[in-house]
């Protein structure tokens, strides 16, 4: 049955029963893909925590979903952070640790990409004080 016949009998049995028929239109797509907003990473700043204790903090506009994507080498650490666009008007400039870069994805994510000077450094990715900072801790 069609979308259209199931629609006119839904509209004639709320007419016989004396409701009216809603008149609002129905969102072409519903369910958390088009609820969900994306986010802006709009800040990326390194701070220094300690010695040779380090961490990357990344701001965006909305609560932020991530993952750490395994890598090849423990010198380079990728964390994805999902549904994001790049906003940063500047990047990080080299740390102690070593270099960060971003890069967006075609799929509409962006990869912080984080290349260590050697591998003693450690690395634990998780949400700062809230869910729209995402906290990369890097030390010895």
């Amino acid at each position: 049955m069609s979308a259209f016949r199931v629609r006119l009998i839904a509209v004639l049995l709320l007419a016989s029963l004396g409701v009216a028929a809603p008149t609002a239109p129905v969102p072409a797509a519903t369910g958390p893909a088009a609820a969900a907003p994306r986010a802006v990473v709009v800040d990326a700043q390194v701070v220094a925590v300690g010695a040779d204790r380090y961490a990357l903090r990344i701001r965006s506009s909305e609560p932020q979903a991530f993952d750490v994507v395994p890598g090849a080498t423990t010198r380079r650490v990728t964390v994805r952070l999902y549904r994001a666009t790049l906003g940063l008007t500047s990047l990080p400039e080299p740390a102690a640790f070593g270099l960060v870069t971003f890069r967006e994805e075609p799929a509409g994510n962006v990869l912080v990409i984080v290349d260590l000077v050697d591998a003693s450094y450690r690395v634990a990715v998780t949400h700062g004080g809230n869910p729209g900072l995402v906290e990369i801790r890097i030390g010895r």
